[in-house]
């Protein structure tokens, strides 16, 4: 199987649009993305091979955090309380879960799932909310603590309603409506949809020429200061610092990327067997 998938970054002041190859080469259909700011790490799902990787976004280095992670959709990170994210699965299969940053501690918040796509985290209230596509067609949100499945939007039953990709920032939420439109409501209480009609683009005929892949509300209130569980020093790790349960000591592990060993003292990555 030829694997021809690649991680890219661009600057969102929309003047520099040089994109930058972050990550290419074995990798399937990686569909979701989730960046750790205050650890500079970017996490990354791969719906085709069942994996959820952790990246240098400075040097590429990749570790493949999780495997036989069933058709994994989508993933958010909250770095201020040291929890992953994702979605995976389909139908019977389909399930809610998190891990500590560092892939340990697993645990399902909700199986209470269908056929989920999109994922999103409000890290005001510590919402969780997600999409549910086609013959479902629905928004719900929960409690990361598993509490107060909600549902939050029911558009209508037909595919051109199916709602796909998913966002959060402050008291609103938006998604993209099959993927054609973008649309946006407030979080609680409001029957009031904006439809963004400005971001629809036609050609001739009439024809939409353009379809929304994703979507993400950029918010500074999303990214609040906050201390490194790896202190000012990465932790003394050679590569990867991933926060674990703050009750640890230390609450991090040093991780290698893949092909690499740690050595004995738990902090260097090399390239030589260990003993």
């Amino acid at each position: 199987m030829q694997l021809h998938g690649a991680v890219y970054s661009l600057k969102a002041d929309g003047f520099d649009q040089e994109q930058k190859v972050i990550l290419k080469g074995d990798l399937g259909s990686p569909e979701g993305l989730a960046y750790d700011w205050i650890h500079n790490n970017l996490y990354v799902s791969d719906w085709n091979l069942h994996k959820i990787l952790v990246i240098d976004p400075e040097t590429g280095a990749r570790k493949t955090l999780l495997t036989d992670v069933h058709r994994v959709r989508d993933i958010e990170v909250d770095p201020r309380t040291g929890w992953l994210y994702w979605i995976s699965g389909w139908e019977d299969t389909a399930v809610l879960m998190k891990s500590t940053l560092d892939g340990q501690n697993q645990a399902v918040i909700s199986s209470d799932l269908e056929v989920p796509m999109s994922l999103s985290l409000d890290y005001d209230e510590q919402r969780l909310y997600w999409t549910e596509v086609y013959r479902v067609n629905l928004i719900k949100s929960i409690r990361v603590d598993g509490e107060d499945v909600t549902i939050v939007h029911r558009p209508g039953r037909h595919y051109d309603f199916t709602p796909k990709y998913i966002t959060v920032s402050r008291d609103f939420i938006y998604w993209t409506q099959s993927l054609y439109r973008v649309l946006g409501r407030e979080k609680t209480n409001s029957r009031e949809i904006t439809r963004y009609r400005n971001l629809e683009k036609y050609g001739r005929w009439n024809i939409q020429k353009n379809r929304f892949m994703g979507i993400l509300a950029i918010d500074p209130r999303k990214q609040t200061e906050s201390p490194s569980l790896c202190g000012d020093n990465n932790g003394g790790c050679s590569h990867f610092c991933l926060p674990t349960l703050e009750q640890y000591t230390p609450p991090y592990n040093c991780v290698c990327p893949d092909g690499m060993n740690l050595m004995d003292d738990n902090k260097t990555c090399s390239d030589e067997a260990q003993n």
